[in-house]
């Protein structure tokens, strides 16, 4: 409320699109949609690819163009949250499998992995021939975000239960090859990753980083060391969560303000009141200061 984001659409997030386009089931309760995992066999995932007659790819890019016609470029349109390597492998493999195949078959991983990230940057291509340009740029709805290009969302939620070796060993090519395909990019990466964040970093190709301040996670103050090192790489920084008002005191001793995007989530309404008065106060001093 009150802000000053680009607002925009996208097919529906919470859909687990890439996963149902590789053979998923998807389940829907009152308050969510998931995908079953498939515990596919190795064979069954040796020519692992999306055909253009996909059916749900079919509907992700349907979407994509009544999405596109209804906004008549008048608001942007932008990708739908698509998953990550880590994330596809254990949809399709089971995640407890998924690591177990990580520390006894990584010469399967690592294929498998490329195939993910190929079938990925195939949809991703696809959506790029539908979605026009907005302002001259693209968009990234989950963080209303605009970028002066076409750009990449990637994630890796289920890199939280890889070490560093495992990580840079299995899947760090995989996502340099869907970052490099693609102008920019952006990674979304929760708390529970930060560990294996030097690895993140050797992927020069990823722009910017999304970190959540997970409900129950690392507070801000541990967090605040590796939001710094992102920083300093000079990558652009999103950061996205509950913040407290100390928590924006914090942000703005310790953070830089250039290249940085906070979005605070709040349960009402009433609370942004505080936090807006907080932040013009802040950052207004910040001006000042020059």
């Amino acid at each position: 409320m009150d802000d000053d984001l680009i607002w925009g659409v996208s097919p529906l997030t919470a859909f687990p699109w890439m996963e149902a386009m590789l053979g998923c089931a998807a389940k829907l309760a009152e308050e969510s949609i998931w995908a079953v995992e498939r515990d596919a066999g190795w064979e069954d995932l040796e020519s692992l690819s999306i055909d253009d007659d996909n059916p749900w790819l079919g509907k992700y890019l349907e979407f994509l163009q009544v999405l596109t016609h209804h906004a008549a470029g008048r608001f942007p349109v932008g990708q739908s949250i698509l998953r990550g390597v880590t994330d596809i492998i254990g949809a399709l493999r089971g995640h407890d499998q998924a690591l177990i195949d990580g520390m006894e078959s990584p010469e399967r991983i690592r294929p498998l992995g490329a195939r993910c990230a190929s079938a990925l940057v195939s949809v991703l291509k696809r959506q790029f021939e539908i979605i026009q340009p907005f302002m001259g740029g693209y968009f990234i709805e989950q963080y209303c975000l605009w970028a002066p290009d076409r750009i990449a969302r990637l994630q890796e939620d289920a890199s939280s239960i890889y070490s560093p070796g495992m990580y840079i060993d299995l899947i760090q090519e995989s996502d340099r090859f869907i970052a490099s395909s693609f102008p920019l990019s952006i990674i979304h990466l929760h708390s529970s990753s930060l560990f294996i964040i030097d690895a993140f970093l050797e992927i020069g190709e990823i722009d910017a980083f999304q970190v959540n301040k997970d409900v129950g996670g690392m507070e801000l103050h541990e967090m605040i060391p590796t939001l710094q090192k992102i920083q300093e790489s000079n990558r652009s920084l999103v950061l996205r969560g509950s913040l407290t008002p100390d928590d924006l005191r914090l942000i703005e001793a310790r953070l830089e303000p250039g290249g940085l995007l906070i979005q605070i989530v709040v349960d009402q309404s009433a609370e942004t009141k505080e936090l807006r008065e907080l932040i013009d106060t802040l950052w207004k001093k910040g001006d000042s200061n020059g």
